[in-house]
């Protein structure tokens, strides 16, 4: 796991905002990306990628699906 996956997950789990079933709501995920600089985007779908292969999911800000690689970008711009 990378130090960008891992640093997700220690603020997460420090911070009590992983819901049961390791879930992650990715309009907070996002916002707390935006303060890594310019290359975030990158290294945020990097780290999402990195986070669904330890079982995490990340869930859509309105209808609770799981993000899925398309819808990612669609909500990255939207956010």
């Amino acid at each position: 796991m990378t130090e960008t996956a891992r640093k997700i997950m220690e603020y997460f789990e420090g911070q009590a905002k992983v819901k049961s079933g390791m879930v992650i709501g990715f309009s907070e995920l996002s916002c707390h990306a935006k303060s890594w600089g310019p290359q975030h985007a990158d290294r945020l779908k990097s780290a999402m990628e990195e986070l669904r292969d330890e079982g995490y999911m990340i869930m859509t800000p309105t209808d609770s699906l799981e993000l899925t690689d398309r819808g990612y970008f669609y909500l990255f711009n939207e956010v």
